[in-house]
Order: C-alpha cells, then sequence, then structure tokens
C-alpha cells in the first residue's frame, strides 16, 4: 500500500472516531444537561466536615482558558486531583466520582456517605418543612440565603440547606453556601470557605 494510501485512511481513522466521540459526548450532555457553571478562572473551596471530626477541603478551579470551556480541576485535600468538564458530568456515571464530588458539582444525595465513599442505589425522598430567609456567615464571607429543612420520608435521614439568593450574576456551585446532614448516628457539615465570585 502506497504511503499516501495508508496517510489517507489514517485520516480516515481519525475523522471517524472523532465524529464518534464528539456523537458520543452530545448524547450524554443531552441525557445529563449541565447543572453548574463556573466562569473562566473561577474557584470555589468546601470543607467537609464529618461526624468523627475529620475535615475534607475540596477546591474546583475552572481552568482559566479565555474560552469559558467548563474543564475544571477538582481537588480533594492534595489527595485526589480530577479533571472533568462540566457540560458532561452525569450522576449516572457512578464510577468517575465519590459521592462528596458528586453532591459538590451536581447536588445529588449524601446518604450512606460513611459507610461508602462511592455511589449507591439509596434513593431517599424528603419533605420539605420549611424555609426562610437569613444572612448566612461562612468562612468565605457573609451571604443572603435560604434556608430550608427537610425531614427523610420513612428515614431517620434529615438536611439544611444554606443557598445563595442572589439572582443575577455569579453563585458558587449552584449557590451551595452551607449544608447540614444528619441521620441517627452523625452529622456532615459543609461550609463554602473560599470563592473568588467571577
Amino acid at each position: 500500500m502506497k504511503i499516501t494510501n495508508l496517510i489517507y485512511l489514517f485520516a480516515f481513522v481519525v475523522s471517524v472516531s472523532s465524529c464518534l466521540n464528539n456523537e458520543e459526548s452530545t448524547r450524554i450532555s443531552e441525557s445529563c444537561p449541565a447543572q453548574t457553571h463556573m466562569s473562566d478562572g473561577e474557584i470555589v473551596s468546601y470543607s467537609i466536615e464529618y461526624a468523627n471530626g475529620n475535615v475534607e477541603y475540596h477546591t474546583i478551579s475552572e481552568i482559566p482558558d479565555g474560552i469559558d470551556s467548563d474543564l475544571i480541576v477538582y481537588n480533594i485535600s492534595s489527595k485526589k486531583e480530577s479533571t472533568y468538564n462540566l457540560k458532561y458530568l452525569c450522576p449516572n456515571i457512578d464510577s468517575m466520582y465519590t459521592k462528596e464530588e458528586s453532591f459538590i458539582l451536581l447536588g445529588t444525595s449524601l446518604s450512606n456517605l460513611l459507610d461508602d465513599s462511592t455511589f449507591s442505589s439509596t434513593v431517599i425522598d424528603y419533605t420539605k418543612q420549611s424555609c426562610y430567609e437569613e444572612i448566612v456567615t461562612v468562612p468565605a464571607g457573609e451571604f443572603p440565603a435560604e434556608v430550608c429543612s427537610y425531614v427523610g420520608n420513612n428515614s431517620s435521614e434529615s438536611f439544611d440547606a444554606y443557598n445563595y439568593m442572589q439572582q443575577n450574576g455569579s453563585i458558587p456551585m449552584r449557590g451551595l453556601l452551607k449544608y447540614i446532614w444528619r441521620d441517627s448516628n452523625q452529622e456532615i457539615t459543609i461550609l463554602l470557605t473560599d470563592w473568588n465570585g467571577l
């Protein structure tokens, strides 16, 4: 086979592969629409305090590339670092990220977190008990927030969610400021510790 033919064959394979990858990415994006957006160069950090007193720090950095690509670096207390594209994150892809990552990025459940650091099929329905507005103080500063309490149906679980009330402009990770999750044996507290608010 001539070299030129080999070059054409290689170019064709690369082209087909690229089309398949783009098609797959589009399919994933359509089935799991992006729930979180970050500005170019934005950095958000959270602390997660567990019932045993351990504290873990999660930092999400949008790679500053000038094109608002939604490529992020996710760092967990310098022990684990991953690169994701926010446009294609999906809670159905359960092998990709830990429950803490999935909760911060997508708002999925923290159920059974201490028993299993990855996803489980457990789904708990919650009933909203109350909501009110207040100024919430977290390590990153003071923010106007809506505070809502939820109780699990047929479960000992409950949580209080503190979400940034800013209507226009940037918000940190779906508005997550503070979150307290508890069941009969434990409590987990998540706090916004740093945000450059781009």
